[in-house]
């Protein structure tokens, strides 16, 4: 069972069949860089795809993917900005903050309809 917004993430994206690439960015440039996890796509394939970056600096979450080079293993993006060597992304086929606010819609819901609602037994003592 997931447990973290991770873990929902790729639920998500597994059981809705959709796109779901993680990886760690190799190189400090103003790309996504990953040979080994990249280079599996064709030129432009990722075209369309949302950045998400998990960790590290900058933390941007609304990276939209332009371009990407299967021999090189680079994924260009808007707006530009440099990301960070070490620092672990996703490319979702929808913006982070859009499958976050699906994620708390879907926890409501079942809040409401008693489902996440936990038994809670009190005993109150009086004096």
């Amino acid at each position: 069972m997931a447990r973290t917004r991770t873990q929902l993430r790729q639920l998500v994206a597994q059981q809705a069949r959709l796109p779901f690439i993680s990886g760690t960015n190799t190189v400090g440039v103003s790309s996504i860089t990953n040979t080994g996890v990249l280079s599996r796509f064709q030129n432009d394939e990722l075209v369309g795809l949302f950045a998400y970056l998990t960790n590290g600096t900058p933390t941007e979450d609304d990276l939209r993917i332009t371009d990407s080079v299967q021999s090189t293993g680079v994924a260009t993006f808007i707006p530009t900005i440099t990301v960070n060597s070490a620092t672990t992304w996703e490319l979702l086929p929808f913006p982070a903050d859009a499958i976050h606010q699906a994620i708390d819609e879907a926890l409501l819901v079942l809040y409401d309809q008693g489902i996440l609602v936990r038994p809670v037994w009190m005993t109150a003592v009086g004096g």
